[in-house]
């Protein structure tokens, strides 16, 4: 292997010397030939006669002279396919060193005896033209020769900044893979214009009006934004998807454009802008309050929401991080993330099952929590309706073991992460966690002392990018070939990232816990709008470059068991309230008698153990009236 290892470098280092050698002898050549053509321009045809003991003597010294002068300043090391303004003022530079110190020797030996005055100007201008001048032809040569390799070079449309987009122009057009057809600046300052050759159409506002009144053989196959999507307004983000669904055009933007990035190749446009989602800001001084110097324990830590919640838990510098997990696999992962990204931070990794109450209480009482964030469940509709015993189990007697816990230790507070799909369940995922709900709701009620654990409960749709979520399901089917899958045409669903989901958790939990007269109140994420599914798929396939229902085809299945047309935040018996903090509204309900619902709540759990549907849902109707919301 070390033999093989050296042959080969050994003949990279060959055919390094090979293409400097290569190089030397060319701009030796080259700058010979300017010192011939140079006396033909001065003197005409006795440059071949009266002058010919100079340019085969003199000119082969300047030449070597020029050659050498070329190596040490750089000219001879740069990539003439890049070839640019910085190289030309290199060549001007040495090309002028080169002429001195020549004039200078002959001066000085000869005194320029029989050499025109002008020569050396006449030298300089040919040398920069002929050096610097094969560099450029040599860079378009290679950038057309690129340009027409083919037909498939996608007719592009940019959109950005003026300053930007030239830089975009220059390096698309470099690739050969795209054909810049027309820009549109951000202030439309530049119109009539061109940049690199590519002309100035208008501003992005009006997008909609360019591409109608472009002629059908520039129409763009691909619209290239050079900022990201979320930085462009509301209602030109609008218009933009909805040209590129009707008009079947990919959708990309570039990484932010730096020394670095700029020759990064275009990327889809990322779901989470496609979706609108504007994140909110965190109130940096309450979180730092809440967690720094706590000790913090999170269930359910290697799950989707619970491993974003414990990386930026860590963030905070808590005193210590006890993650709770199931999952061996899960906790590993998250165990070694926060092992790279928090080292600093004390941890432990426990693999502990919610349902387990009396190890649940073990590592309540060894850890001594202050704040116990409550993520672990078992969330996936169609699975739970088919074994609705793990379900309940997991969901309704993991949350009352985590919460009579946190109790126990006398924890600051418990924050206990439900769903929408716990308003008006058609299911038992839904009702299980609407019991867990009741609980938590109950505990924090119960309280007769200010200092006594809250119980905060935090309701939201569904996570971009979470396990199951509809989001990567679709990714993969379209980097199949499709179909992708949609269960109704008109189903409706709220989204957030992940990222923002944890954000607004920690947000409410110090909203709740700066309020403790206001009990029991489920706060509810400020979600936006709901979506249509069939709409995210539509957009999910166009930002990838291909034609729902030609390319790829969506194929709607029908609404699985459980599963609910439009989902909610709020039920009938809930009152909306609107908090001081606009990203959080909140659900106040009157509860009935804690015992006797949770007598009935007892029930559903010992029903549970036969997972007979059937009489799980009876048991759980007798706690939620009128279960399943069908």
């Amino acid at each position: 292997m070390d033999k093989e290892r050296k042959i080969e470098a050994l003949t990279q280092s060959n055919k390094r010397l090979a293409r400097v050698a290569l190089v030397f002898c060319f701009d030796g050549l080259a700058a010979y030939a300017a010192f011939i053509f140079a006396f033909w321009l001065r003197v005409g045809g006795n440059a071949f006669s009266e002058y010919i003991p100079i340019i085969t003597s003199s000119g082969v010294i300047f030449a070597i002279l020029a050659a050498l002068i070329y190596r040490l300043l750089g000219v001879s090391k740069a990539v003439w396919r890049y070839t640019s303004v910085p190289d030309l003022i290199l060549i001007v530079l040495a090309s002028s060193l080169a002429i001195s110190l020549w004039v200078i020797g002959e001066f000085t030996l000869t005194r320029l005896y029989n050499i025109p005055r002008t020569v050396p100007f006449i030298l300089w201008f040919v040398m920069i033209t002929l050096l610097g001048g094969m560099r450029f032809a040599y860079r378009y040569w290679r950038e057309g020769r690129l340009l027409n390799k083919g037909k498939s070079r996608k007719k592009t449309l940019i959109i950005g900044p003026d300053t930007e987009a030239m830089m975009v122009v220059r390096n698309l057009q470099q690739t050969g893979l795209y054909n810049c057809i027309g820009i549109l600046d951000e202030k439309g300052t530049r119109i009539g214009r061109s940049l690199g050759g590519v002309p100035v159409l208008e501003s992005f506002i009006r997008l909609k009006e360019v591409y109608k009144n472009l002629p059908l053989s520039q129409k763009p196959q691909l619209i290239l934004l050079t900022k990201p999507l979320a930085y462009w307004p509301n209602e030109f983000r609008k218009q933009l998807l909805d040209i590129a669904k009707t008009n079947d055009i990919a959708l990309a933007v570039l990484p932010a454009i730096t020394n670095q990035t700029i020759n990064s190749a275009p990327q889809p446009i990322d779901i989470e802008q496609i979706l609108g989602r504007e994140h909110t800001e965190l109130a940096q001084d309450e979180i730092r309050k809440l967690l720094t110097g706590k000790n913090v324990l999170i269930t359910g830590a290697g799950g989707s929401i619970g491993s974003e919640l414990t990386q930026q838990i860590a963030n905070w510098q808590p005193s210590a991080i006890c993650m709770v997990e199931a999952s061996e696999y899960n906790l590993y992962n998250i165990d070694m993330i926060l092992s790279e990204t928090a080292p600093n931070v004390m941890r432990q990794a426990i693999l502990c099952d919610v349902r387990d109450s009396e190890h649940v209480m073990r590592v309540w009482k060894a850890f001594k929590p202050d704040i116990v964030f409550h993520a672990a469940a078992l969330k996936h509709v169609p699975l739970v309706e088919m074994n609705p015993r793990e379900g309940l189990l997991t969901n309704v007697q993991g949350s009352m073991n985590v919460a009579d816990a946190t109790r126990a230790v006398k924890a600051q507070a418990l924050v206990q992460i439900s769903t929408d799909k716990a308003v008006n369940p058609t299911n038992v995922m839904g009702a299980s966690k609407r019991l867990a709900e009741f609980y938590a709701q109950g505990l924090d009620l119960q309280a007769e002392k200010k200092k006594d654990t809250r119980f905060v409960t935090v309701r939201f749709g569904n996570v971009i990018g979470s396990s199951g979520s509809v989001i990567p399901l679709f990714q993969r089917q379209i980097e199949r070939g499709g179909p992708v899958t949609v269960t109704h045409k008109e189903i409706k669903r709220y989204f957030m990232s992940i990222s923002e989901a944890v954000s607004l958790i920690l947000r409410a939990a110090v909203y709740a816990l700066d309020k403790p007269d206001i009990r029991g109140r489920v706060l509810v994420l400020n979600m936006g709008e709901p979506k249509k599914i069939y709409d995210i798929a539509q957009d999910m396939i166009v930002q990838a470059g291909l034609t729902p229902n030609k390319d790829i085809q969506i194929e709607v299945t029908g609404l699985r068991p459980g599963e609910k047309l439009h989902e909610e935040l709020f039920d009938s018996t809930e009152t909306r309230v609107q908090t001081e903090d606009s990203a959080l509204l909140a659900a106040e309900v009157q509860l009935s008698d804690f015992d006797l619902q949770n007598k009935k709540i007892q029930n559903v759990l010992k029903v549970a153990q036969s997972n007979d549907l059937e009489k799980i849902q009876t048991a759980i109707e007798a706690v939620l009236k009128g279960f399943p919301y069908r």
